[in-house]
């Protein structure tokens, strides 16, 4: 059932989005939001064929950077991502807040590591990491924010209309309810 979600949710996030400088239309954000907030530890079962279709349809680097891609968004995004989402769990925080905040962080920690990435590619490093940095920030803090919005509504109306199959990952407190 997490798989299933995970993928739903991402495919919901990926296909709501528009075409941004430093991104394509269709990259794994939502898979990455959706894995933080739900499991990381199916992330992989669906990001490498998705990065292989991205590679042979859309190019985003093509083949090439499929491992540099596969870690900056099936792994670091995610898994900073999902120890947030546990430590705020473990925190009670309210879930609209855990959401949005997972949200947020999985699209900076995978713009940061490719960012790093691309510096360590076309170097110098620092001078390449302030550029790559100031390029991302410019697109992706917004995006972030709006995507960690939308993933709340989301999810608070997936917990009101379906609470059957949020139950386990955010169970309802009266707090929350208020």
């Amino acid at each position: 059932m997490k798989p299933a979600l995970v993928a739903a949710c991402g495919l919901a996030v990926l296909f709501a989005r528009g075409t941004i400088a430093s991104g394509p239309p269709l990259d794994l954000r939502g898979y990455m939001d959706s894995s933080g907030a739900i499991t990381v530890h199916h992330n992989g079962q669906s990001v490498d064929p998705y990065f292989a279709l991205q590679a042979l349809l859309l190019a985003h680097g093509g083949f090439t950077t499929m491992g540099a891609n596969v870690f900056s968004m099936g792994v670091a995004g995610p898994f900073v991502a999902y120890m947030a989402f546990k430590a705020m769990t473990k925190a009670r925080v309210r879930t609209s807040v855990k959401v949005f905040i997972t949200v947020f962080l999985a699209g900076m920690v995978t713009y940061i590591t490719t960012a790093v990435q691309l510096a360590l590619a076309y170097g110098p490093f620092e001078d390449s990491l302030i550029s790559f940095l100031a390029v991302f920030a410019i697109t992706q803090i917004p995006l972030g924010i709006v995507e960690g919005i939308l993933f709340a509504i989301f999810i608070d109306y997936l917990e009101r209309a379906r609470p059957d199959l949020t139950e386990k990952v955010f169970p309802r407190r009266v707090k929350d309810e208020a």
